[in-house]
């Protein structure tokens, strides 16, 4: 990744950033803007509705270290994850004081439901009364993860199921995913190193042109329109409420309409109500911002575990971020041929067919992108139908479309290849994969077979096949072959 030391820094920021607003807002919870406006909170406190001493962090921050910490060991793992969240509630791990306080409904709910079998992503609540901030507040390690090992700049189809699958683990709603999409969409901004108002807005336009091609989301996406505009919002429409919309509006409206760390946490404290979540996801935006040396030392001090956390910050830092950047396919731009391929594949795959909407959530892609990728594989010969009913795609195999021809020599070749790819993995056997190729296209040479089966190998197929059928290494005479790629 390019400046691996800056992005180091972005995410001890974040991290410590994100427990000291979460410190700062615990005394003040619950606590009415009028309240609040009385008796501002300008410096760390005690006492509260939780009776904690100064410098005493929540849920909030026990739940994003047992995030980082199996990051850090286990990379994505959610069982893993909600593991380390089970042993927080029932023994206390990952605490300010060995005591476990203010965790909500919701959290409880899904971790009770994982101690007695349910699997991870299947724990979280789905329910209209159940979008709270508790997935909202816990997602950023899981965004400068991908950040760190992938360089990702914006959302896509692989980090949005990664991030949207950890939040299911404790908040299924489509409101929750949507708003943690959304801010981990932010943050990708933020780290990329444009101006702080061009990267909020470029992060929240960017996800929500991601969140609109895609039908789950469509009854809840005009709610989060409202910020693009957030910038401009006055105090008085601003909400504080451990509703999870109006958590990432009050995050943003802080971070957006203040000048330094300090002022953006304090900002987010005296809105009150939730004071604790609000001010550690603004705390985490600014953190990441500002950096960790714009955090005034007299809160750092009297911030619980400051030091340790802040040498785990580090750590988790150092591990999510390679040397070099790793070449995981996953998270590739694929070419045009293997997302047409990866279309083919499901339509064949899927006897009963498969509709727009189900590629959509399966590759990343639009529907009119999708729509020419079928269009080239019917200019290839395959006989793609659409059933009326349910409008799904499938493959008459029974029948075979002659090719239209072409006049351009590019997209000639491309379909060439294109059909020759389609009939091997429709066609080709389990063994002799090699003898049937050159039996099937006798004109194609050795090389070019050797690409076609990376190609479809990168696809996730397991062709195996002798590279060099002709070599015998005991023969005195045979030039060995040269090393190469395939």
């Amino acid at each position: 990744m390019k400046n691996r030391e800056r992005f180091i820094k972005q995410v001890e920021g974040a991290v410590l950033g994100s427990v000291v607003g979460d410190a700062l807002g615990v005394p003040a919870e619950f606590m009415s803007r009028r309240e609040m406006q009385k008796h501002p909170v300008t410096a760390m406190r005690s006492g509260g509705a939780h009776q904690q001493p100064a410098g005493t962090w929540s849920d909030d921050t026990s739940m994003v270290l047992c995030t980082m910490d199996s990051l850090m060991e286990h990379g994505v793992d959610y069982e893993d994850q909600m593991q380390r969240f089970s042993r927080w509630l029932s023994a206390a791990e990952n605490t300010a004081h060995g005591e476990v306080f203010d965790v909500g409904i919701t959290v409880q709910k899904a971790i009770h439901c994982f101690d007695r079998g349910r699997p991870p992503v299947f724990c979280g609540d789905k329910a209209e009364n159940a979008c709270g901030n508790g997935s909202l507040m816990r997602i950023f390690p899981t965004a400068l993860y991908l950040c760190g090992q992938y360089s990702l700049e914006s959302l896509d189809h692989h980090a949005a199921e990664i991030i949207h699958n950890t939040s299911y683990c404790t908040h299924a709603h489509p409101r929750c995913l949507m708003a943690c999409g959304i801010f981990c969409n932010v943050i990708f901004a933020l780290c990329s190193g444009k101006p702080l108002q061009e990267a909020v807005q470029r992060g929240v336009s960017d996800a929500l042109a991601y969140y609109r091609r895609t039908d789950f989301f469509r009854w809840v996406y005009r709610e989060f329109t409202s910020l693009q505009s957030i910038h401009r919002w006055r105090e008085q429409e601003v909400k504080s409420s451990g509703f999870v919309l109006h958590t990432l509006q009050a995050a943003l409206w802080c971070l957006l309409t203040t000048k330094s760390y300090d002022q953006c946490v304090l900002k987010a404290v005296n809105l009150g109500e939730d004071t604790d979540t609000t001010a550690a996801v603004a705390g985490a935006l600014a953190g990441l911002w500002y950096g960790k040396e714009q955090i005034p030392p007299d809160w750092r001090c009297v911030t619980a575990h400051y030091d340790e956390i802040e040498e785990r910050a580090r750590r988790f830092a150092e591990t999510i971020v390679p040397e070099k950047n790793r070449p995981d396919p996953t998270f590739r731009k694929i070419s045009r041929i293997s997302r047409v391929l990866s279309v083919y594949h499901l339509i064949l795959h899927c006897p009963e067919g498969i509709s727009m909407e189900g590629l959509r959530l399966s590759l990343d892609g639009c529907t009119k992108t999708f729509q020419r990728d079928i269009a080239l594989l019917r200019q290839a010969g395959e006989n793609i139908r659409v059933r009326s009913k349910g409008r799904v795609y499938f493959l008459d195999q029974g029948t075979y479309a002659h090719p239209a021809p072409i006049k351009n020599r590019i997209q000639e070749r491309l379909v060439q290849k294109l059909r020759r790819l389609c009939l091997v993995m429709r066609e080709i056997p389990w063994e002799n994969c090699d003898k049937w190729y050159r039996e099937t296209f006798p004109h194609v040479s050795r090389r070019t077979m050797q690409r076609d089966f990376a190609q479809l190998n990168a696809l996730g197929y397991e062709i195996r096949y002798d590279r060099w059928p002709d070599y015998n290494p005991f023969d005195e005479d045979a030039i060995p072959p040269k090393e190469g790629r395939y």
